[in-house]
């Protein structure tokens, strides 16, 4: 189980995850329980709140319970073929800190963050990776070049249930030099490979690689899909819910509700689809109007 608060912007949030029993209880804004489920109807035996909102979203992950040979036996050849190579041929480096230091999350976030801005996500949390760092659950790791520049890197939860992917990021650019792609791409599987690894040794039963993209039409989500189901992963899902624990909470699950139902509307209509209007029942704006109820007649 882990347990962690931080703040976005001006609302504090308060995250639990892999909490069988968990209390929904909290001094934050919002309070965000986060589940891994290996069935989506099992969504359906979750406690959830009046107003609260809720995401199912699909991801893979890999069962850490199997041998470690059975795991690599599972990865497509040509992925395969990518992390022997990387080990043999001794190009790239592993680094890995399992308890990182405010200046070891800087200089993460800053590799993150000229990432972000190349592809248009958001920037890195850093309030967020401290507080999981604080619980002593935080994995940082890279892989750099011969010289030690940082070719990829990943943030991870780790606790006993799963390694969790945080973030992820790629050198895209590196002035006017060109970036080698095969390298990057050779080192982000060996990347991933490495962390299989220690969070088996760790004692985790999942590795979780994050969303699974739904949309079709995403051509770039969908090379993300497959490199994912290259390592032989099983689709799961992460399922979240938000509750409001305030007035400034009640404006956060507001623009939230309404952000999943335009901006990630595939998703929301999945969670519909398995929750029906148990989960999307009628949300009051900070100002006391009733929006947004279920679309389920």
């Amino acid at each position: 189980m882990s347990r962690f608060t931080y703040k976005r912007g001006f609302v504090e949030i308060t995250e639990v995850m892999d909490d069988e029993d968990c209390l929904v209880s909290s001094g934050a804004d919002v309070f965000l329980t986060l589940d891994l489920l290996l069935k989506k109807e099992e969504a359906t035996r979750k406690p959830r709140e009046k107003g609260c909102v809720c995401l199912l979203m699909p991801s893979y992950v890999i069962d850490l319970r199997l041998g470690e040979d059975e795991i690599f036996g599972k990865i497509h050849r040509s992925t395969r073929r990518n992390i022997i190579k990387a080990n043999k041929k001794g190009e790239v480096v592993y680094n890995r800190i399992t308890n990182p230091s405010d200046s070891d999350i800087i200089i993460f976030c800053e590799f993150y963050n000229r990432f972000a801005k190349e592809v248009g996500i958001k920037r890195c949390a850093v309030g967020k990776l401290k507080a999981i760092r604080d619980q002593g659950e935080l994995l940082l790791t890279s892989v750099s070049d011969k010289s030690g520049r940082i070719l990829c890197s990943h943030a991870h939860l780790i606790n006993g249930k799963q390694a969790y992917g945080i973030y992820s990021a790629l050198l895209r650019s590196m002035g006017e030099e060109k970036v080698n792609g095969q390298l990057i791409g050779m080192a982000n599987k060996y990347l991933d490979w490495k962390n299989i690894v220690y969070a088996k040794k760790w004692g985790c039963d999942w590795y979780n690689f994050g969303g699974k993209i739904l949309d079709p039409k995403d051509a770039k989500g969908q090379g993300v899909n497959d490199y994912k189901i290259a390592f032989g992963s099983q689709e799961a899902y992460d399922f979240r819910v938000y509750t409001s624990r305030s007035l400034l909470g009640k404006a956060f699950i507001f623009l939230l509700h309404y952000y999943y139902r335009k901006k990630r509307y595939i998703e929301y209509g999945l969670t519909k689809e398995v929750l029906g209007s148990v989960s999307f029942d009628k949300i009051k704006s900070p100002g006391g109007r009733m929006d947004y109820q279920s679309d389920r007649q």
